[in-house]
Order: C-alpha cells, then structure tokens, then sequence
C-alpha cells in the first residue's frame, strides 16, 4: 500500500512538474510571440510616425518658399524693383519665424544676378551667388522644388539642407536655409526603449540625422552597413544580420527620398523573454509551490508588458492625430491671408477650378489705388490695420453672397455663389465697392482709400486657370487706373 501510494505521489509530482513545465513553456512561447507581433507593430508605427513628423517638419520651409517665390514672380511681373523684393523677403522671413520653429534659416536668393537676403547678412563684395550650388541646383530644376545634397554647417556643425527654386524668368532663385536639429532630435527619441536606434541618409550614404548625434553628418562607410541601406528592400520589415548580430530592420522613405532605418536588436528583445524562462525552470526545479507562484507571476508580468506595449501603441497613434492637426495647421497657414485671414490665392486656384470647366463664374475684382503711399505716409502696420478693416466690412456685408479673397496685398476678390444672378452680382460689386472706399477710422485718424474695381462674368471653358482669369480682371482695372481710377466696371461681358 505504501508503495502504491508512494508511486501514485511519484506520478502526482511528476504530472504537476509536467504539467507546470507545459505551462511556463507555453506562457514563454506566448510571450515570445507577442513580444514579436508587437515589436512589428510598434516598430513599424513609430517609423511612419517619424516619417511623417520630418515630413511635416520639412512641408513648412517648402510651403512658405512656395509661397514666397510665387509672389516674387508676381512682383517681377509688375517689375518690381530687387530691392523692393529684398524688403518683402525680410517681411517674409521675419514673419514666418514668428510662427514656425527657428531652425528655419532666412529667406535669400539671386534677382537678375543680384544677391537679395531676408536679413542683413554681409557677403564678400566680389560674391558671385550664381556661383553657387543652391543656385546652379535650382536652375537644374527647371522651375521644380529641389533640394541642395546635406552638409555639416562649418561654424555651428548642424546638417543643413537647403532648398530652392527657379522662378519663371528662367534666371532669379528663392532658397531656404532648413537645419536638421528638429530632425536629430525625433531620430535620438526614436530609441524603441532602448532597444535600437535609427538613422536616417540621402543617396549619397550621407548621415542627416542619428540615434547617436556623434554620427550625424558623416558618410557611411562600413561595408556590411552600406550593403544594407543600399539594398533594394522590397519590405518594409526584415529579419537580417549586422556585423554578427541578429537584428529586425524596418525602413521607410519621406516625401524627398530619404530613407529612415530603424534597427531593433533581437537579443535585447528576446532579453526579458529569456530571463523570464529561465526563473520559472529555476523555480520549478527549487519547489513546487514556489514554480505555482512565479507561473503566476510570470504571467502578470506577461500582461503587464503586454499592457504597456498597448500603451505606447496607442501613444504612437495619439502622435499621429497630433501630426495630421500640425499638418491641417500648416495648411490653413498656406492657403490663409494670415493678416486679414482671408482665403487667399492658392485657395482661389483650388476653390474655383473645376467651376471654371461647367458653371458660369460671377467674380468682382478691387485694387485699392495708391497703395504705396498709405504704407509711406502712415507706416506699414497703419496699412496692415487698414487692410484688417476692409476684410472685416466684406466679409461682415457680402460672406452669404460670396467667398472673399486677398489674393495679394491690397487687392480684394469676391467670387458670387451660384445662386446670385447677374444682376445681383452687379448691385452687390457696387456696394462693395462703396464699402472699400468709405471712411475708416485707424487709431485716431480716419482714411479713405481710392479704389478700382471691375465686375465679370465668366463662362464656362473661357479661361484655362484662375491666373488667366485674373490676369483679364487686372488689365480691366489697368486701364481704369490709366484714366484716373476710382472707379468700377459694371459692363457685364
């Protein structure tokens, strides 16, 4: 009897050490596998939210060279002076520091082979800037947005990258200074909780941004490195070998065709995994009701890791919805008078495009005479009330009938909803063009700005684009300048 109860305690032990051993192995391989599926998740996440933070980042410089070298083409159109446009580009550089961030350099390019700055920076007096890479870069790129390769600024050591255009005449350039700081910074906190590290290189293997800043604006040279960046990896996520070591790789691309690696080491992953197998082993082998309690343990251990992968997943989400608001942001800034913050003329282009294939367009067009010489007489910020003033009467008067624009300074646009007949677009053209010229009271000193205006009515497949339409509106109210102006074209075409 004692021997049969001896086996029966023998096979009682050794089914629970079984069974035990099943289930530490089980929560291990669970483990494992969820660390994995999550790492994959995380990983890939936390590049695409990176990717699209420099995205964003870069969009501002682009967007506001965009903008700037359009309006500087416009202003050579009206043969506007270098260093008029020199003015305008300190306004603009001023202005767009005071809401982006300050690793945006000045606004500065070459004017029919006059170097113009948007701040007073003191160059060589034989300084030749269609010499220069900036300039040659964009003259390369026939009137495209492009960007000048990286470099290692000399007196502050950040990577520089600067981009540029050509603007219409075929010879004048706008270019931006953007540092790489902001991106160094995303990169170095990128780390996967300091399982990996990620870097991000041009073409040319040159480093713009590194986990470990020490490697910022070097060239890759490693050989085992370079066969991987270089490599054309059709997915995203791979298993592969760095010099010995097993690691996971996810790589991505941003909107310039830089490539984003972020490099997770197999070892550190699995690190915790293995360190949990080996303490339930350890403590099956020591006693028994120790092995029930670190099973269980373990796997609280498993949920709480689970718990917190979940979390920073959702962080990582939480950051995109950040990104996507900065990135509604930016744009609204692109297409918003940020004065008067009326539409503008890139909201223009896009509100009445496809109008202009099917529907008759009414549109009233307003350019305040003599401008000029409010800005001389009573100082700019005078004019930018003075401007502030006369959106808000247009828009307080005519928003029910019409979307209003300032398409540039001192010019005003009303385009007619399509229930406003002909007309009726005329009586309101009149009266808004009595509201622009009535009496405004700025600080204590009352104005009356001269206006020229015109109304047209525009059918369908008339004009090919909002510029061929506007430029029709702005020889209209040319010619009414050159007999005196202050007044408005009511003759409906």
């Amino acid at each position: 009897m004692k021997k049969k109860e001896k086996n029966i305690f023998i096979a009682t032990i050794a089914f629970m050490l079984i069974a035990l051993a099943l289930m530490v192995t089980f929560n291990f391989v669970s483990f494992y596998k969820n660390s994995v599926s999550n790492m994959e998740s995380i990983g890939t996440n936390a590049l695409n939210a990176e990717i699209s933070e420099i995205n964003n980042y870069l969009i501002q410089g682009i967007q506001t060279l965009k903008i700037t070298s359009d309006n500087v083409d416009y202003m050579l159109s009206q043969d506007i002076t270098p260093d008029e446009i020199e003015q305008y580009m300190k306004f603009e550089t001023n202005r767009f520091a005071s809401v982006t961030d300050k690793s945006f350099g000045s606004i500065y390019g070459c004017i029919h082979g006059q170097y113009v700055d948007g701040v007073d920076r003191s160059t060589p007096a034989n300084y030749d800037p269609t010499k220069e890479e900036w300039y040659t870069t964009a003259l390369n790129g026939s009137g495209y947005i492009v960007n000048v390769s990286p470099y290692v600024d000399k007196d502050t050591g950040d990577v520089i990258i600067t981009v540029c255009r050509l603007l219409d005449d075929g010879e004048s350039v706008i270019s931006i200074d953007i540092s790489m700081n902001q991106v160094q910074k995303i990169t170095e906190e990128n780390n996967l909780n300091n399982m990996g590290y990620t870097f991000i290189v041009d073409g040319n293997d040159f480093v713009i941004a590194h986990s470990d800043s020490e490697k910022a604006g070097t060239v890759i040279t490693d050989h085992e490195t370079k066969e991987i960046i270089d490599s054309p990896l059709k997915n995203q996520y791979v298993k592969t070998k760095m010099h010995g070591e097993k690691i996971y790789i996810f790589t991505g691309q941003t909107d310039n065709y830089w490539r984003v690696f972020t490099v997770i080491s197999r070892s550190k992953l699995l690190k915790s995994a293995r360190n949990v197998l080996i303490r339930n082993i350890l403590i099956v082998i020591v006693v028994y009701a120790a092995v029930i309690f670190f099973s269980i343990f373990a796997f609280r251990k498993m949920r709480e890791s689970m718990d917190e992968l979940n979390r920073k997943q959702k962080q990582v989400e939480n950051a995109n919805k950040n990104l996507e608001h900065s990135k509604n942001i930016i744009t609204n800034l692109a297409y918003t008078n940020i004065l008067t913050d009326l539409k503008n003329r890139y909201s223009l282009d896009n509100d009445i495009k496809n109008r202009l294939e099917s529907d008759y367009i009414g549109i009233a067009y307003f350019d305040i005479d003599n401008f000029r010489n409010i800005n001389e007489t009573f100082g700019y910020d005078f004019g930018d009330s003075l401007l502030s003033a006369i959106a808000g009467q247009l828009t307080g008067k005519f928003s029910k009938y019409a979307e209003i624009y300032q398409i540039f300074g001192n010019q005003f646009c009303l385009v007619f909803n399509n229930d406003i007949t002909a007309e009726k677009a005329v009586d309101i053209t009149i009266e808004a063009f009595e509201t622009i010229r009535d009496k405004y009271l700025i600080g204590n000193i009352y104005v009356q700005p001269i206006v020229s205006g015109t109304t047209y009515r525009c059918s369908p497949k008339e004009f090919a684009s909002s510029g061929a339409l506007l430029l029709k509106l702005e020889s209209i109210v040319r010619e009414i300048k050159r007999n005196g102006g202050n007044f408005c074209n009511t003759n409906i075409n």
